[in-house]
């Protein structure tokens, strides 16, 4: 009987697992950049979120895998302003064209003056 009660159980589960994935799936190539990092959450799956064309996303999986390198040349001036700010490098934001990243560098440079 308990075993009967246990496989009856891992087949709903495994039926219902099915579901949800064919479900957190579409949510991994939607247009809604909230669906695609609740498809990261739901899923453990985070690489693709690293090249996402969201901003935010890219800076969601920054944060969550501790990997921050590849914001320091992000197209959004943000992105590469959090990047300075994490890793402490603020160098490369000398010559930023963004005007208010050049103006965090100049701050950081002053507080080691």
């Amino acid at each position: 009987m308990k075993n009967t009660l246990e496989c009856l159980k891992n087949l709903i589960t495994n039926i219902y697992m099915k579901k949800l994935k064919a479900k957190y799936l579409k949510w991994k190539t939607s247009n809604e950049h909230y669906e695609r990092v609740a498809y990261a959450q739901h899923t453990g799956e985070w690489e693709f979120l690293k090249t996402d064309k969201e901003y935010s996303n890219r800076l969601e999986y920054a944060e969550h895998t501790g990997e921050w390198e590849h914001l320091r040349n992000d197209k959004n001036h943000y992105n590469r302003r959090r990047y300075a700010e994490h890793t402490g490098d603020y160098e490369f934001m000398k010559t930023d064209e963004n005007e208010e990243n050049r103006e965090a560098y100049e701050e950081h440079a002053r507080m080691f003056e």
